[in-house]
C-alpha cells in the first residue's frame, strides 16, 4: 500500500488519504476503500473529512453550485444520508460553506458568506445539522474548530481579519464560554465531550467545560475475531466507546434472538473495555452448537447519560460471530532461519489434530499473501525489507477447518561489511576545487551520491564528488557526505571530517550607530561604520534585549509597543567574495 496521510483516528477505525475507515478484524488492520470518478480539477473531488466509529463524513467538491456532504456506514449497516450545502454568488455577495465534521448525530460546517467582496461584511457562522434528519440543530457567528458531543469550539474574527477569541459553544443549550488565554497563529484544538485541549502562544492547557457531551455512550467500534471454534478457542473482544461506563454485561444472543449467555464486564475509567472473552459455552455450561450469533453490550455512561447504544445512536447489537465446529484443532506455526535478504525462512507447523488433517502453507507480508509463497520454506527478497513477514498454516479434514497464523518476523536489510570514511583532496581556500574520493566499499554498491555540508547542513546544489570553495564557505567547516546504495541493501552515509575554509579578513571595520528618537512609534535608523576595504553587502538585524526582532533586517526600524521600556540596538555584518563576514553590534538605546 502506497504512503497514507491519516486524518481521523476513531475507535479502531482510521480515517486516512485514499482510505476510508474499516473495523480490523486482525492485529494488522483491514481497508474499506470507496472508489469515486476522479474530477478535472482540484475542486472536483471527495475528501474523507471526519470520521466517527465506523461512520465517515465524505464531502463532495464536484457540484459547481452545491457541496453534496454524505454521512457513510463503511460496515454496510446504515444506508448513506446525503445532505446538500449551497454555494451561491450574486453581483454583491457570495456564499458558501467548509470546515465540515461529524460526531454522533450532529454534522457541523462553517458557513462563510461575503458582501461585495469585502471580509469586513463577511458573517460566518457556524451551523449545526442533525444529519439524520437534516434539520439545522443551532448556529453560531464564527468559524468551526472542533466538533464535539453537543458541543463545539468557534473562532471569531475582527475586521481585519484577525482572531479576537476563541469560544466553546454548547450547541444544545446556546451557552457560550469563552476561552480568554492569549493566543498565536496556530493554536490547536482537540474536544472529547466537556473535555478539551488546546494549546496558546506559550502552553498546552486541557480543561473541562461543565454541561457539555451528556448523550449515552455510543461503540465507536468492535475489534474481534468473525468466527472461533467452541471448545478449542476463547473469543476475545476490544471494545471502543465514547465514554466511561459503569459495569455491565455483553450479552450473547443466537440467532432467532433468544439469549444464550450472560457475561459480566467491569467498569471502564476511559471508555475501553479489553480482552472481553467467552468460551463458546450457554448459561448452562454446555458447549453452544455451530452458527451464527450477536452480542450486544448492556451498561450504562458513568455520568448517567443512558445506556450504551450503536454509533448512529440506535440501540442495536454490536456485531456478530460465527462458532465453528471443532474436528480440527490448530497447532502454532513458528518461524526460524535468519529475517535478512538473502536467507530462507522455515516454517514449523506445531502439533495439529486430527494427525491426518492436510496442512497447506501461504508465507505472508505485512498480513497479506506473496505470490508463489506456498512451501514450508520461503527464500526472503529485497521487496520483503522492513516488512513483517508470517507463515499462515491452513488444516483441513473433510469440511472442517482451523487456520493458525504465526508471529511475524521484521525483515532486515543486508548490511555492508565494509564502509570507509570518504578522503577529500584540494585546498581548503576560497575559489579552490575540492575533490572526494568514496573508498572501496563491500558489497560493491549500485550507486553512490554526494552531498557536501557546510557547517553540517547541506549545500544546494553541492552534489557532485568535486565542489568549488565559495564566498559562503569561507570561515566555515565543510565536509562532504558519501550515501552508498544498493538493492536489498539500507542506504548507508558515512562523512569526511570538516576543514575550515580560508579567506581574507578585513582591516578595519566600525561599529555601527543609531539615530533617531527611542520612543514607540518612532523609527531608529542604522548607519554602518566604515569597513576597509569596502564590503559588498551589508546586512541588519535589530535586536530587543539583545534577541533578534523577527522581520526587522533593514536599516530603518520603527518601534512598537514590544519594544516600550526595552533596550534597543541593531546588528550590522558585513561581507565581501573571499573575506570573512565581520558583525559589529550598536549601543543599545533604551525605548520609552
Amino acid at each position: 500500500m502506497d504512503t497514507i496521510r491519516p486524518y481521523v483516528l476513531t475507535g479502531p477505525n482510521l480515517v486516512t488519504d485514499g482510505h476510508l475507515p474499516g473495523s480490523p478484524a486482525a492485529p494488522s488492520g483491514t481497508w474499506s476503500t470507496f472508489t469515486w470518478s476522479p474530477g478535472s480539477g482540484w475542486q472536483d473531488d471527495h475528501w474523507a473529512r471526519s470520521g466517527f466509529g465506523s461512520l465517515v463524513l465524505d464531502v463532495n467538491e464536484s457540484s459547481a453550485d452545491d457541496e453534496a456532504v454524505t454521512v457513510r456506514d463503511l460496515t454496510g449497516v446504515r444506508a448513506p444520508v446525503t445532505l446538500s450545502y449551497p454555494n451561491t454568488e450574486t453581483d454583491d455577495s457570495e456564499s458558501n460553506y467548509s470546515d465540515y465534521q461529524l460526531w454522533g448525530d450532529w454534522v457541523a460546517a462553517t458557513h462563510y458568506r461575503w458582501v461585495d467582496g469585502d471580509d469586513a461584511n463577511s458573517t460566518d457562522q457556524v451551523e449545526v445539522r442533525n444529519w439524520k434528519t437534516g434539520q439545522v440543530v443551532a448556529s453560531h457567528d464564527g468559524q468551526l474548530q472542533q466538533l464535539g458531543d453537543g458541543g463545539a469550539i468557534v473562532r471569531g474574527y475582527d475586521e481585519a481579519g484577525h482572531t479576537t477569541s476563541y469560544q466553546v459553544w454548547n450547541f444544545l443549550t446556546d451557552a457560550v464560554t469563552p476561552l480568554s488565554e492569549q493566543w498565536w497563529w496556530n493554536s490547536q484544538f482537540s474536544m472529547d465531550g466537556g473535555r478539551i485541549a488546546y494549546t496558546t502562544d506559550s502552553e498546552l492547557v486541557v480543561k473541562t467545560i461543565p454541561g457539555i457531551g451528556t448523550s449515552a455512550p455510543r461503540s465507536l467500534g468492535v475489534v474481534a475475531p468473525a468466527s472461533f471454534t467452541a471448545g478449542n478457542q476463547t473469543w476475545s473482544a476490544d471494545i471502543d466507546l465514547t465514554k466511561p461506563v459503569a459495569a455491565g454485561e455483553l450479552k450473547i444472543l443466537n440467532s432467532t434472538g433468544g439469549l444464550v449467555r450472560t457475561i459480566p464486564v467491569p467498569a471502564s475509567a476511559n471508555g475501553s473495555l479489553r480482552g472481553i472473552t467467552w468460551d463458546g459455552k450457554n448459561a448452562d455450561g454446555s458447549l453452544v452448537p455451530p452458527g451464527t450469533y450477536s452480542y450486544t453490550l448492556a451498561s450504562t455512561g458513568s455520568d448517567g447519560s443512558g445506556s450504551v447504544v450503536a454509533v448512529d445512536g440506535t440501540n442495536t447489537a454490536l456485531g456478530q460471530v460465527h462458532v465453528k465446529a471443532i474436528p480440527v484443532t490448530a497447532g502454532v506455526p513458528v518461524i526460524s532461519g535468519a529475517a535478512a535478504v538473502g536467507s530462507t525462512l522455515k516454517a514449523s507447523p506445531g502439533t495439529w489434530g486430527p494427525p491426518n488433517a492436510a496442512l497447506a502453507y501461504q508465507w505472508l507480508r505485512d498480513g497479506q499473501p506473496i505470490g508463489g509463497a506456498t512451501d514450508t520454506s520461503y527464500a526472503v527478497v529485497p521487496a520483503d525489507v522492513g516488512h513483517g513477514v508470517s507463515v499462515r498454516v491452513t488444516g483441513s479434514l473433510g469440511t472442517e477447518s482451523a487456520v493458525a497464523t504465526s508471529a511475524a518476523v521484521t525483515v532486515s536489510q543486508g548490511a555492508f561489511t565494509q564502509t570507509p570514511v570518504p578522503a577529500v583532496s584540494g585546498t581548503w581556500f576560497y575559489r579552490k576545487p575540492v575533490t572526494a574520493n568514496a573508498g572501496a566499499w563491500t558489497p560493491s554498491p549500485d550507486s553512490l551520491a554526494y552531498q557536501w555540508l557546510r557547517d553540517g547542513a547541506p549545500i544546494p546544489g553541492a552534489t557532485s564528488a568535486t565542489y568549488l570553495l565559495g564566498a559562503a564557505d569561507v570561515g566555515h567547516r565543510v565536509s562532504v557526505a558519501v550515501t552508498a546504495a544498493k538493492a536489498g541493501y539500507g542506504a548507508v552515509s558515512t562523512y569526511s571530517q570538516a576543514a575550515t575554509v580560508g579567506g581574507t579578513k578585513f582591516s578595519k571595520v566600525a561599529g555601527p550607530s543609531v539615530s533617531g528618537t527611542a520612543k514607540v512609534g518612532k523609527t531608529l535608523k542604522a548607519k554602518a561604520g566604515k569597513a576597509s576595504p569596502k564590503p559588498a553587502r551589508v546586512a541588519y538585524q535589530w535586536l530587543r534585549n539583545g534577541r533578534p526582532i523577527a522581520g526587522a533586517t533593514k536599516a530603518k526600524y520603527k518601534l512598537t509597543k514590544t519594544d516600550k521600556k526595552t533596550k534597543v540596538s541593531v546588528q550590522v555584518t558585513v561581507f565581501r567574495d573571499g573575506y570573512y563576514p565581520v558583525a559589529k553590534t550598536s549601543k543599545a538605546k533604551k525605548v520609552s
